[in-house]
């Protein structure tokens, strides 16, 4: 990834930095309204998780790094994200095919995922899968 592209994530980026602190908060208390107090345990999953920042919050937050994964489907941001936190596994891909087993996880995101599919058979299918993979009652 060419410096300037890995720039347009940074978090150094006031536009980032804004959506990154909403997206803490949302995240937060959506864990809060469903009673989860602790990510010890956690499973969970994101769909377009770019560079990784939010599965490595999950990790300052509690989380276990062997418990979280992702996919995105852009190499470059799967690489820095695998190169940074490489107990956390990362795939290659698009989300309408994920490779994990059925009911792995407990949590499943997509932050700005569906703002980024235009056709909408492939958001129903990114759709499915993420109910796929997130266990009954999650």
């Amino acid at each position: 990834m060419a410096r300037g592209e890995m720039s347009r994530h940074s978090i150094l980026q006031m536009g980032n930095l804004l959506m990154v602190q909403e997206r803490e908060r949302f995240l937060s208390r959506l864990l809060h309204k469903h009673g989860i107090d602790s990510l010890e345990e956690l499973r969970a999953f994101e769909a377009g998780c770019s560079t990784g920042y939010n599965l490595r919050l999950m990790v300052q937050w509690g989380a276990r790094p062997s418990e979280l994964a992702g996919i995105d489907i852009d190499p470059a941001t799967v690489a820095y994200c695998s190169r940074n936190s490489p107990e956390i596994r990362v795939h290659t891909g698009s989300a309408d095919r994920i490779p994990e087993p059925d009911q792995q996880f407990d949590l499943a995101l997509a932050f700005t995922l569906f703002s980024s599919v235009p056709d909408e058979d492939v958001a129903q299918g990114i759709a499915r899968e993420l109910f796929r993979i997130t266990r009954p009652g999650a």
